[in-house]
């Protein structure tokens, strides 16, 4: 039996610098202050044009990232099977919210897609649906549909378009494609999408992937909508399990905008709650 306690295999690819500067990052990265602190620091710093990469490419870089370039991650990549470790590829740079930014990322994620077709030690490809529009579309279309104007109508069209051009791709090269998941103001938009893409994509086997934020206590009814859907249409839904990414910015905004918090009460509701999701599709692993 896998054991994911057993240090000696889960750090096996690991120098003792490499395990000594990852300890000393995280124990920094522990601190919300000197988390803020970075941040608001980092953000000053890309305003005046102050050099970043002599201090992040040999720390946060060097730990987070596989590489600049696709060419870059395929050493890595290669590395990382000499253990039995798949990579997953995530086009992380997210270009400015133009219409040439907003091309050029989904450009892209299209090459990721094809990039992960010639390598087999790559188990998914990944896009973050917000990449491909504004904010202000995605959430207006998920909260406010009916008040969508004729140019942010031709606006969501085109998004969904690159959605599904890159599901589609996704299907032609036979790699599986995780749709990440985003802010709550943004999400139905996007679990409309994956969900017609699931139905389009999986009926011989799971393709695109929708990914569940179980801190949120809405996900249990919508992942159980999703196995009656695949069940009536004859598709094979694919679910990627987190626990959450935006908690603090949710409860603003709830309270702000005078909505009921979408979040769950504590860390034991969402662990809960995510333990009940990966019951549910293990319960179901025939259709999941």
């Amino acid at each position: 039996m896998l054991d994911f306690n057993n240090t000696e295999i889960a750090f096996s690819s690991k120098s003792k610098s490499e395990l000594k500067n990852a300890y000393l990052l995280f124990n920094v990265m522990k601190h919300p202050g000197v988390v803020k602190f970075g941040k608001f620091a980092c953000t000053i710093a890309l305003k005046i044009h102050f050099p970043l990469g002599w201090i992040v490419k040999p720390t946060l870089y060097k730990q987070f990232v596989g590489g600049e370039t696709l060419e870059d991650t395929a050493r890595y990549i290669n590395f990382l099977e000499k253990y039995n470790v798949k990579s997953t590829l995530d086009y992380s740079a997210e270009s400015k919210k133009t219409p040439a930014g907003i091309q050029a990322t989904f450009v892209e994620t299209l090459r990721s897609v094809d990039f992960a077709k010639r390598n087999p030690n790559i188990a998914y490809a990944v896009f973050k649906p917000s990449t491909l529009t504004t904010d202000e579309i995605l959430s207006k279309a998920s909260e406010k549909r009916e008040e969508l104007t004729i140019d942010e109508v031709k606006g969501f069209r085109e998004f969904k378009e690159r959605f599904m051009a890159l599901c589609q791709r996704a299907y032609d090269n036979g790699v599986r494609i995780l749709v990440d998941a985003e802010d709550y103001c943004l999400q139905d938009a996007i679990d409309e999408l994956t969900d017609e893409a699931m139905r389009l994509f999986n009926k011989e086997r799971a393709i695109v992937f929708a990914t569940l934020q179980m801190y949120r206590h809405d996900r249990m009814p919508y992942l159980r909508r999703i196995y009656d859907d695949s069940i009536e249409k004859g598709y094979y839904p694919g679910i990627k399990f987190v626990r959450g990414a935006y908690m603090e910015e949710e409860r603003k905004r709830a309270e702000l905008m005078r909505y009921p918090d979408p979040i769950c009460k504590d860390k034991k509701a969402t662990d809960e709650n995510f333990d009940a999701g990966v019951k549910f599709v293990v319960e179901h692993i025939d259709r999941m």
